[in-house]
């Protein structure tokens, strides 16, 4: 972490005093002697977990205890832990885990079990809710393994758990197979004219397409001056429907797609003799 992006957190913490913050540390940035300078300087409304032994914040206003715990190195997890809890208080439990691997088949089974009202759980990117175990997610994706919906979780435990997950305004990851067969240029144009141009987009294109490879890259360069960001990943042919027309009658087109019917590896061979096709009308 940069000293710009430990300012930003402090200004933060200090705009919002009134609000008591509780953290937890995980497995990118656990809780060590390094970053416990960083901790030292923050405000009285702050709350830190700095070790990887179940603890519990006490608030008496609200009848409520936070537990947590942190990670204190990088590759060891959280230890095994037991609890037992209040049922006078509203229990909430903070915890850096993942639910779906088979080292941690003992936390998805035990977890659930336990009688906290709210268990908020961290280190996986893509929020999801198991019983009574909340994954917000990550407030903002960072590349295009992130797709979907990303934010935080509003959760009142006034009367019976209400958990609202609030999306975050940050741009969106989105990756789109678009496949460009008997499509026209203006049709093409007219889709991705269409889409919200504050996305990051990765556009994977395939099929046999009546556009010259030379156009399909104007139009490319003419997109990416419109959006935030957008990639393109061509892997579409070019497919000239009048000159395949003059020539599929000519005995050795004939005579090769013959033997490509008879061949094991069919699909792959009609692909390439197709992709060489193309190559050759694109050169006239």
């Amino acid at each position: 972490m940069n000293l710009y992006t430990e300012n930003k957190i402090l200004d933060i913490f200090d705009k919002y005093d009134d609000i008591k913050i509780f953290m937890i540390f995980g497995n990118h940035d656990y809780y060590d002697e390094t970053i416990s300078r960083f901790v030292n300087s923050f405000p009285k409304n702050v709350y830190v977990f700095k070790n990887n032994n179940l603890n519990f914040y006490e608030l008496k206003n609200i009848n409520t205890r936070i537990y947590g715990m942190s990670w204190t190195e990088k590759f060891n997890s959280n230890k095994k832990f037991k609890v037992e809890l209040d049922p006078n208080f509203y229990n909430v439990f903070l915890i850096h885990e993942d639910l779906d691997n088979n080292e941690n088949f003992y936390l998805k089974n035990n977890l659930s079990k336990l009688q906290f009202d709210y268990i908020a759980l961290g280190h996986i990117h893509k929020k999801f809710q198991f019983k009574n175990i909340f994954n917000p997610g990550s407030l903002s994706p960072s590349s295009f393994k992130d797709t979907g919906e990303y934010g935080f979780n509003y959760v009142n435990l006034d009367n019976a758990l209400k958990c609202e997950f609030i999306r975050s305004n940050n741009p969106s990851f989105i990756q789109i197979n678009y496949d460009i067969s008997n499509i026209s240029k203006d049709d093409f144009i007219m889709y991705f004219n269409k889409l919200d141009k504050n996305n990051f987009y990765r556009i994977i294109i395939s099929g046999y397409s009546k556009i010259k490879k030379i156009e399909l890259e104007s139009i490319f360069l003419h997109l990416q001056e419109k959006f935030l960001y957008i990639e393109f990943i061509d892997n579409s042919y070019f497919w000239d429907i009048e000159k395949i027309n003059s020539i599929k009658n000519n005995l050795l087109f004939r005579e090769i797609l013959k033997n490509i019917e008879l061949s094991d590896n069919k699909d792959k061979l009609i692909e390439l003799f197709l992709e060489k096709i193309g190559e050759s009308f694109e050169d006239n």
